[in-house]
């Protein structure tokens, strides 16, 4: 089975930095980009930001 494209480091951080700062859905950056949907999420998974724990 033939592996898919693969991606630099760099690009998928760059890429969940525009998620986040120009606060747009995944989908759509996927779609605009070219790369799966899942494959974009598991990048915001790995590479976002947590969010803050606050105490309660």
């Amino acid at each position: 089975m033939a592996r898919g494209k693969r991606y630099d480091e760099a690009f998928k951080i760059e890429t969940v930095k525009y998620i986040s700062e120009n606060n747009k859905a995944v989908a759509q950056v996927a779609r605009e980009i070219g790369v799966n949907e899942n494959t974009v999420h598991g990048w915001v998974k790995r590479y976002g930001q947590q969010p803050e724990i606050k105490a309660v």
